[in-house]
């Protein structure tokens, strides 16, 4: 009902969150339905096997932007499961196999802001070729929010410093600068 009612007020993009999209029983019929609509479907990335792959191409109108938060270790302390890193990586070469459009979002938090924001990190998501990357900086919001986590004063300096000096490449300043700004920094 919602896709119909914002497609008749000219809305044709839509963002699927969850919990975990790919484990709604009647998500393909969603997109099925909808052949004149372009889903964004935000993902761990690991039920993304070549069997759903396969079927988003199939569809045609839905590709994955997928968290991934860091190296083998920092992906499992956030997600607090072990192999996470591993599980997602499948899920974006089995995306990649089936030529979707596959993007990456990681939230740039306390405990992973000098691993992510490196022109390293991006080419390596190059190299495994993703198509775009998003940052943002994590929000201590919610029911389970973890203020820790928060970049602090002296991290978002780090990061405008890490720009200057050439650390951080200029695409990821972009997508950071009105988060930090956001976040109070003037």
């Amino acid at each position: 009902k919602l896709v119909r009612e914002s497609k008749a007020m000219g809305n044709v993009f839509f963002g699927i969150v969850g919990g975990e999209p790919f484990m709604h029983p009647k998500l393909f019929e969603l997109l099925e339905a909808h052949p004149d609509c372009y889903f964004q479907i935000f993902t761990n990335g690991q039920p993304i096997t070549d069997e759903v792959a396969a079927e988003l191409a199939r569809l045609g109108n839905a590709t994955p932007l997928i968290s991934v938060e860091g190296d083998t270790v920092e992906s499992d302390a956030r997600r607090g499961r072990t192999d996470v890193y591993n599980k997602t990586l499948a899920g974006i070469e089995a995306a990649l196999r089936h030529k979707l459009l596959v993007g990456v979002a990681s939230s740039v938090c306390a405990t992973n802001y000098d691993q992510l924001v490196r022109e390293e990190w991006v080419d390596k998501l190059i190299d495994l070729g993703v198509h775009y990357c998003w940052f943002h900086t994590y929000r201590a919001v919610g029911p389970d929010a973890a203020p820790e986590l928060a970049l602090t004063p002296e991290q978002i300096d780090w990061v405008v410093d890490a720009y200057t000096r050439g650390v951080v490449a200029d695409e990821q300043m972009a997508a950071l600068a009105m988060a930090i700004l956001l976040n109070g920094m003037n």
